[in-house]
């Protein structure tokens, strides 16, 4: 059975403040556990079963649920490229799967400072090419979906399928991108403070382990700084009081000057990924809920 219970938007945003925000400011072994400890408390939909199993060498979660047709999600969690795994997202990855009527997979790439870019990129796309052994999966197209650091390596990946000239994904699906590691977008700054997930600080010590030996402003650590022409039909949604802000209306403005069809959502009142809250709070199920459509959309259009 789903639970929804729909809290106040100023009670969920506290909440997260006190608990999220706290967690990303732990080094990264203490931040890991902290996040699985937090996400433990997230209400998992009902009617989906969870399996495990390897895709292209890399560990993968897969969801699965009776109305799913054709077509599968391939997402890709978030936490700064330091934390986060399939169990930290497997909420929001099973609404998200629900919604548009798909299974989905979730691997567990390499993290930072470990492993750092390009790392992450490698297993996102061995996932991806290993996809057409899983026929009942994949016939009717795959979405590629991330959130945060998971929506910037989404973004990054689509790009390397392009330029090896290798199929692209039906479509993009990219919650809260983090697409430029500089932090040099407005909003960085004029957000910080704001938004009740990400801080400024916690951005800047995640990009240098990210990007290793690399540049941050290197377009495989900062996508939004690689070529975005020929990329899939992309849909972007970002909240109004988040620190990437200025980076989303960015990339979907470079997005459509760079002719790829773009659909930017900015959600008002709410903060850094706040779908990951769906369940709790009727603004992150409604985004949810309109990025499900959206994908339903591209991979089954009528």
């Amino acid at each position: 059975m789903d639970v929804q219970v729909h809290l106040p938007i100023g009670l969920v945003r506290l909440g997260a403040r006190l608990t999220l925000q706290r967690a990303l400011g732990l080094p990264p072994a203490a931040q890991r556990r902290r996040i699985e400890q937090l996400a433990g408390f997230l209400p998992m939909p009902g009617g989906v079963a969870v399996s495990r199993l390897t895709l292209g060498g890399v560990p993968c979660e897969r969801l699965t649920h009776r109305g799913a047709t054709e077509g599968t999600i391939l997402y890709l969690h978030g936490g700064g490229y330091v934390s986060g795994s399939f169990r930290t997202h497997r909420a929001l990855a099973a609404r998200l799967a629900l919604a548009a009527g798909t299974d989905a997979l979730v691997p567990e790439y390499r993290l930072a400072p470990e492993d750092p870019c390009p790392a992450a990129i490698e297993d996102a796309l061995a996932c991806y090419r290993a996809l057409p052994a899983l026929e009942v999966v994949t016939s009717g197209g795959t979405a590629i979906v991330g959130d945060s650091a998971g929506g910037g390596l989404g973004l990054a990946t689509a790009q390397a399928l392009r330029d090896a000239s290798e199929p692209l994904p039906t479509c993009l699906g990219l919650i809260s991108p983090w697409v430029d590691l500089t932090a040099s977008g407005a909003s960085v700054r004029s957000l910080d403070g704001v938004d009740a997930v990400l801080r400024r600080d916690f951005l800047k010590a995640s990009a240098a382990r990210y990007a290793g030996k690399l540049t941050t402003s290197d377009p495989r650590v900062s996508p939004l700084f690689g070529d975005l022409a020929g990329l899939p039909p992309t849909l972007i949604q970002t909240g109004a009081e988040e620190l990437f802000l200025s980076e989303n209306r960015e990339l979907a403005a470079g997005l459509e000057a760079a002719g790829v069809e773009v659909t930017y959502q900015e959600l008002e009142r709410c903060w850094h990924a706040v779908q990951l809250l769906a369940g709790f709070l009727r603004e992150a199920d409604l985004a949810v809920a309109a990025m499900g459509t959206w994908i339903a959309g591209e991979l089954r259009p009528s």
